[in-house]
């Protein structure tokens, strides 16, 4: 007879017969829970799940401090067989005095004792990948079907409302189709009007929520040494006519949040068209595009000449834009270039613990001038509501975030005057200093001369931009830029590398993106192969 070896909390090993198998583990999830409910002392529930190379076993076991029984059901057994089982080795002793002599029991076993009798295992069941529904009530496997019955096929909106589903539905009948992938399923007590014929086709591999595919390709962080070697460069005429440089442009923005654009036209309406590429421009109250050059009774610090510190644009609105483009028109004075820096690195680079005080400390920014009134409070890190799967479940990623700072547009106070300082307050105030060490340091700082004819395109929530101060006698300095919500690239983005290995996207990348430094990139493998340094290097770190 096969068995399977499982393994408990403590280490001991348990082996299983293959001929042995329980029930759907939506139902082992839901039986946990009423376990927890009922207040069993000095007892751990687990659920383990062992996979036979043509169908699923799973088994339920009760671990004690004593004995660790198995609830065993033949294949085979009955529902009545099943319940039976239950009834005996699973309820407490209180809530078995509590049963009628049918077998009936709390509504919560009654739940349970239903769900049995349509949840038994399917021997169906993909040994890997084809059991991810087992972790969803089928409300939710309901919920998700995108027949033409329930979407519509031209609007792509759905023709029923989430509530509309009974929350007894169960399963009628599942049909597995190995060759195509997909599982379709029938329903008893479906959403009224739908006939018994309607049928749920779901992928075996399972959905991928949208949020996933954003960050499909984790951040690259970066320091003032790995921008050098990593930053890329798209030519403007492969930008504008080939998807593929546009989707190598995006994926470059999505990784490192920093690109530039070559080969511009000496135009105003240059940053524009950029822009509209990739989709609807961010209208604010500077305008659909602005100008970037010192003016006399300037209404903006960005409008002068002086020292620009590292910051983030519009902090002080509801919702900032997600992405800023500066196109370089003249750049003949003395000064006056770019610095950078990867504020998630920099928040990275502290503890968890550090990271978390960041997010409950807020700081207030505000825009007051030239007629206009603007105000918000946000925390230094704002978590971002995007998912990923850890298993067969989708989890909240704890560090994916948007950075919040903006120093040159900071209110005047940067704690609430009714908050009371508390030591707890302090502690928080010290971890932003060294954030803010963190980001302004030498070692994560880049500084880059923006040429005429290049425009830089950055994440205006990741990256931090600033400039040098430069000096007007000696020549001129003039950036166009616009913006462009995150929303809008996201969706581009999506669009654009649907259907894309990851092979394709590389081909896309080594075709259209050249390095902004190749020098550094030749230094770097020198010194790889020699184990050296190359002193006659001027991107050597």
């Amino acid at each position: 007879m096969l068995s399977r070896s499982l393994r408990s909390p403590t280490g001991l090993s348990r082996n299983f017969p293959s001929s042995y198998n329980v029930y759907h583990s939506s139902v082992v999830r839901e039986l946990g829970r009423g376990m927890s409910q009922c207040r069993w002392a000095s007892v751990a529930w687990q659920m383990a799940s062992t996979f036979h190379s043509r169908n699923m076993k799973c088994t339920i076991r009760r671990l004690s401090t004593e004995t660790s029984p198995i609830l065993h059901v033949k294949k085979g057994s009955s529902s009545e067989d099943v319940n039976q089982r239950l009834s005996t080795k699973l309820l407490p002793l209180k809530d078995k005095e509590k049963t009628t002599g049918e077998g009936t029991r709390l509504p919560y076993y009654r739940r349970l004792k239903r769900n049995l009798k349509t949840e038994l295992l399917h021997p169906t069941w993909r040994e890997s990948a084809g059991h991810w529904w087992e972790a969803y009530h089928p409300f939710f496997i309901r919920d998700s079907c995108t027949c033409v019955e329930c979407v519509d096929p031209y609007s792509k909106q759905k023709n029923f409302q989430s509530t509309d589903i009974p929350v007894d539905i169960q399963l009628r009948h599942l049909q597995v189709d190995q060759e195509k992938d997909l599982a379709h399923i029938t329903w008893l007590n479906d959403v009224s009007g739908f006939g018994e014929t309607h049928t749920t086709t779901v992928p075996l591999s399972g959905y991928q929520l949208p949020q996933t595919k954003d960050s499909g390709e984790k951040y690259s962080q970066w320091d003032n040494r790995g921008i050098t070697q990593k930053l890329r460069f798209v030519n403007y005429e492969d930008y504008i006519s080939a998807d593929e440089a546009l989707c190598t442009t995006l994926e470059e923005l999505n990784k490192h949040g920093l690109i530039i654009l070559r080969g511009v036209p000496e135009s105003e309406t240059a940053v524009e068209k950029i822009a509209n590429r990739i989709g609807k421009i961010r209208d604010t109250f500077y305008g659909l595009t602005w100008d970037v050059k010192s003016k006399p009774q300037a209404e903006n610090v960005a409008y002068t000449a002086k020292y620009l510190g590292l910051h983030m644009d519009l902090l002080y609105m509801e919702n900032p834009p997600g992405f800023q483009f500066l196109h370089c028109i003249k750049n003949t004075c003395h000064g006056g270039n770019s610095i950078f820096s990867d504020a998630y690195k920099a928040a990275m680079n502290l503890s968890r613990q550090q990271r978390l005080d960041l997010r409950e400390l807020y700081i207030p920014y505000h825009y007051e001038n030239a007629g206009q009134h603007y105000s918000r409070s946000r925390p230094v890190l704002e978590r971002r509501e995007r998912y990923k799967f850890q298993g067969k479940s989708a989890i909240a990623n704890q560090e994916d975030f948007y950075i919040n700072y903006s120093p040159p547009f900071q209110n005047q106070y940067l704690m609430d005057m009714n908050e009371e300082v508390t030591i707890d307050a302090i502690k928080k105030l010290e971890t932003f200093r060294k954030f803010v060490t963190e980001v302004e340091s030498d070692v994560n700082l880049h500084e880059y001369r923006l040429q005429e004819g290049e425009c830089v395109i950055f994440n205006n929530r990741r990256v931090l931009h600033g400039r040098r101060q430069f000096d007007t006698g000696t020549g001129e300095r003039w950036l166009k830029g616009t913006y462009i919500d995150t929303d809008v690239l996201t969706s581009r983005w999506r669009v654009l590398r649907a259907g894309k290995s990851g092979k394709e996207l590389a081909r896309f990348k080594a075709k259209y993106a050249g390095y902004v430094h190749p020098k550094s990139i030749a230094d770097h493998n020198s010194s790889q192969e020699t184990g050296a340094p190359n002193p006659n290097s001027k991107f050597w770190f």
